[in-house]
């Protein structure tokens, strides 16, 4: 699911499990967004209950290339399993409760 926010804040509500061969869709997604012009993007993965290893890195690609295009990015409403992963593989970002509250402090 995915919310464009006053033309430039896009939000990715992510559901289900993390796993390798998720990342084509997400990355998609992204892409689409900054072809419209989007270049903030919150990531909300409070839908996410479970994440491998392979997941997590996966999403650290999609992560560093949407910084290699000037995306700004905050992940929100991280399980606490979600997040020992996302510490694992070296996943650093600011973290909100919400998307919405993301949404409003991405900078």
């Amino acid at each position: 699911e995915v919310e464009n926010l006053n033309g430039n804040v896009g939000v990715i509500y992510i559901n289900g499990m993390l796993f390798f061969g998720t990342q084509e869709k997400i990355t998609a997604t992204v892409n689409r967004l900054i072809g419209e012009g989007v270049n903030k993007m919150v990531f909300s993965l409070r839908g996410v209950s479970q994440i491998d290893h392979s997941g997590a890195e996966e999403l650290q690609s999609i992560l560093e290339e949407c910084r290699s295009k000037g995306v700004k990015i905050s992940l929100a409403g991280i399980q606490p399993e979600v997040e020992t992963m996302l510490d694992r593989v070296g996943i650093h970002y600011k973290e909100y409760s919400s998307a919405i509250s993301a949404a409003k402090t991405i900078r």
